[in-house]
């Protein structure tokens, strides 16, 4: 199809808004597009289309009167009655072409957006090829409309009677494509990229290219990101704005990465076991042959079975998983079965291939001598800012002056944000990338504000349990930085007059009393059972028929009871030194934690000798009257309270634990 509108106009409209007279373009060659139409495709705006909102204005003010058979044809497309749809359309010839909206729809491209396959597949026959491609105010067709809509089916209709639809751009210059991404259709999406071939090497298509990555990567469709990446002409993300625009796209996708998504222990090893195989990744990156003076090795196909970015790439949840997962990948994969597991496997697919594409995106820019520091400086400080530490190791590793990078308003350079919000990764990272890392943080913000400054604001709320725990975790970053920089600096004053330490304790008064609260409280309530149980042991052991003291069963009463006595008389001291305690801040590094630790140990200790005790001594009772049918029974009754406890205080215990004995938790 040719249009007739002359492409100077086509800009022109593009760059007031696009909803003016100019109908959009049409690209009609497969492979790229037509020599008379080729000036008329202009850049895709940077900002991003408004239509939604001038639509609904639209339909607000009504300006366009609708007759009765518009409005007939209208209920007829909503509906899907194609008889009578087909009496207006017999006896009205301009019926098919009709405007019916207030944003010039035709019938087709109000039925398209409906479940009704038969009214589509009988209007189509009924429609030529122009009324096919007719277009609304915003220079949509009615493929465009599916797309919006999501009903692939309804597009497969269409294209198969007009395939040259796919390649035909509305006033905004986006293609059916562009759409389906931009409304997140997955599986419509999945079709028109097989339909659709536009010659993204030609310069004036390389910007609606990029659009489209942008549009997949914000739908979370990296696999075809990867592979429309694959298809953009080697220096198409060079260009400032352009460029810029996808990596902050997805430098603003926690989620898109496992840093992003916060787990519990049993989900974390879950994780670290799946398999994600390469063959399981349907596209890959490569770059064209533009670029091919970086090494094979450098090429994004290395990423075969999981990034070296997992979470708790160092942990050890990662190392179990590391150590099971080639051995038992079969038998892993039947577990898929389970909704669970199947979700944690999509999860982790989805973070392997967008840490791909990041580093298909960072190599191809770095393969073609493109400017990183000004495409990446503020991507990357908004990965920092949201705590994705894949983003920042991997720019980082393409371009290591980023360190240098500061904000114009706080003067904050990404090493500054990993301490002002508490990303220990991002900070572990780039204490192990840079020899420099002094004088990158030696910068002092607006109000005269060094890191150590920062490390003594209170940090937003981390993921450990209860406010004595996140104390424990505010000293040692502060601590940690404190060792970080120059002696100097360690009694610098800001502005304010203030060092580092008087912002420590300023900051975190009110943290230090709800800290004191929380262990208090939890010693206090801990204590009441550990006296109970202590209670119930003495009372056991003395009140217990010595007759029987020959069996083995009364040997295991005997043990479990001692032991039973001696662990709930050690919790309640450790509880009671905790409630002696005058809770200053450094008692939350170490000393409170390591008594809360040993206490609630040795207090799950008392609770399992009581259960056994308890089992011991039905056995010696009931055993001679009823035998195993009864007993068997109470003694799984008695695991529960043992059960409730390990699911209720685990967490915290080895939150404690992993807090207080690892030798850094930034590192």
């Amino acid at each position: 199809m040719a249009d007739s509108s002359d492409p100077g106009q086509a800009i022109a409209a593009a760059d007031s808004g696009g909803s003016g007279g100019y109908a959009g373009v049409a690209v009609t060659e497969r492979g790229g597009g037509a020599p008379g139409v080729a000036g008329g495709v202009a850049p895709l705006p940077s900002s991003e289309p408004e239509e939604e909102e001038e639509e609904v204005e639209a339909h607000k003010k009504r300006a366009t009167p609708c007759s009765r058979s518009t409005s007939q044809l209208y209920k007829a497309a909503i509906i899907g009655d194609w008889e009578s749809a087909r009496e207006i359309i017999y006896s009205k010839k301009t019926a098919l072409s009709e405007h019916i909206t207030q944003v010039s729809e035709t019938i087709l491209h109000v039925a398209v957006g409906q479940p009704n396959i038969k009214f589509v597949q009988e209007l189509v026959k009924s429609m030529t090829k122009e009324q096919l491609e007719q277009k609304d105010r915003f220079g949509r067709t009615a493929l465009c409309s599916a797309a919006i809509a999501g009903n692939t089916e309804t597009a497969k209709i269409l294209v198969k009677a007009d395939s040259d639809l796919p390649c035909v751009l509305s006033n905004r210059y986006y293609s059916p494509l562009h759409y389906a991404a931009k409304y997140g259709h997955k599986k419509t999406v999945q079709y028109l990229l097989t339909v659709t071939e536009f010659d993204y090497q030609l310069p004036h298509l390389s910007a609606s290219g990029v659009t489209l990555l942008n549009l997949l990567i914000s739908a979370d469709f990296f696999a075809m990101a990867c592979d429309q990446l694959r298809k953009l002409p080697d220096s198409a993300l060079k260009e400032h704005n352009v460029g810029k625009a996808v990596f902050q796209t997805l430098a603003q996708k926690p989620s898109a990465f496992p840093s992003g998504n916060p787990s519990g222990y049993w989900k974390s090893f879950i994780y670290n076991m799946i398999v994600v195989e390469k063959q399981e990744i349907p596209t890959d990156c490569e770059k064209s042959t533009e670029c091919k003076n970086r090494t094979d090795e450098e090429n994004p196909q290395a990423y075969s079975k999981v990034s070296p970015a997992s979470p708790d790439s160092s942990g050890l949840f990662h190392s179990i998983g590391k150590f099971f997962r080639n051995e038992l990948v079969v038998l892993w994969k039947a577990f898929y079965i389970f909704p669970f597991i199947y979700q944690v496997y999509n999860e982790k697919l989805a973070h392997t291939e967008a840490l791909k594409l990041l580093k298909a995106m960072c190599d191809r820019v770095v393969a073609c001598h493109g400017d990183c520091f000004k495409l990446l400086e503020d991507p990357v400080r908004t990965a920092a800012r949201l705590g994705i530490h894949e983003f920042v190791s991997e720019t980082l590793s393409a371009s290591p002056e980023l360190i240098w990078s500061f904000d114009d308003e706080n003067r904050h350079s990404i090493f500054h944000i990993a301490v002002l919000d508490r990303h220990e990764k991002i900070f572990s990272i780039i204490g192990k990338m840079f020899t420099h890392k002094h004088p990158s943080a030696a910068l002092k913000d607006k109000d005269e504000n060094n890191i150590l400054h920062l490390a003594g604001r209170l940090g937003p709320c981390s993921e450990v349990s209860g406010a004595a725990l996140h104390m424990q975790r505010e000293l040692q970053w502060f601590k940690e930085v404190e060792d970080f920089v120059i002696p100097s600096y360690k009694e610098k004053m800001n502005k304010a007059g203030k060092t580092p330490r008087m912002v420590f304790t300023e900051e975190h008064k009110d943290l230090v009393d709800k800290g004191s609260l929380w262990i208090r409280n939890t010693a206090s309530s801990c204590s009441i059972v550990a006296s109970l149980i202590i209670t119930t042991m003495f009372s056991a052991a003395i009140k217990f028929s010595y007759g029987t003291n020959q069996s083995r069963p009364f040997l295991v009463f005997a043990a479990a009871d001692a032991i039973g006595l001696f662990s709930s008389s050690t919790a309640v001291f450790m509880f009671l030194g905790i409630l002696t305690s005058r809770c200053s801040e450094e008692d939350f590094l170490e000393s409170l934690p390591r008594r809360l630790i040993i206490g609630l140990v040795t207090l799950f200790i008392s609770i399992v000798a009581m259960m056994v005790a308890f089992g011991a001594t039905l056995h010696i009772l009931l055993y001679g009257i009823v035998g195993w049918a009864v007993i068997v029974p109470i003694a799984i009754a008695a695991c529960l309270p043992i059960g409730f406890f390990v699911k209720m205080q685990f967490p915290l215990i080895v939150d404690m634990v992993l807090c207080t004995y690892l030798p850094s938790v930034f590192y």
